[in-house]
């Protein structure tokens, strides 16, 4: 019996920080998902994350993983064989040298490095990947749902104040 909908990708990656996994990440994830067979995810590994805001407000690599891992699950897509969770250690991570990749699903803010890689594999030879763009979430008061203001919030509600 054929599939309803005919998934247009075999591979697509993405990748991320996913720290405090929350609607925007949600929205990306289930994206890929619906368009593509198997999924690439990069997830950036600890000494990427040294200088962002409230850094030492990030869950850990492993928490990270586990909690992508866990929706992927409650939506039914993850399995060892289609859904590969690869550490970040760059910017780019495997998609410069991947040459099954076909997309590349990012939201608005990340954009410019999908760009960047399409522009380093023409220069090795290897295809561009589409890229699909995920418009940003905002919350009740206008303001984009990221997991810099979660953990701004939380840097808040801990009962100090951290002047990063």
């Amino acid at each position: 019996m054929e599939p309803l909908i005919t998934k247009p990708f075999n591979w697509i990656g993405l990748g991320g920080t996913f720290d405090h996994l929350h609607q925007g990440h949600k929205r990306l994830l289930r994206m890929a998902y619906v368009l593509s067979k198997n999924l690439a995810i990069g997830l950036t590994t600890e000494n990427l994350l040294k200088h962002k805001q409230y850094s030492d407000k990030i869950q850990t690599y492993q928490e990270r993983k586990r909690n992508l891992k866990k929706y992927l699950e409650e939506i039914h897509a993850f399995s060892e064989e289609c859904i590969k969770i690869l550490p970040l250690r760059d910017f780019s991570g495997p998609a410069v040298e991947q040459n099954t990749m076909e997309a590349l699903i990012c939201s608005q803010e990340t954009y410019q490095n999908a760009e960047r890689i399409n522009k380093i594999r023409s220069k090795k030879g290897i295809s561009p990947l589409v890229i699909i763009v995920i418009p940003l979430i905002k919350n009740s008061k206008g303001e984009k749902v990221s997991s810099t203001n979660i953990r701004k919030k939380l840097n808040y509600s801990g009962g100090y104040f951290d002047k990063k």
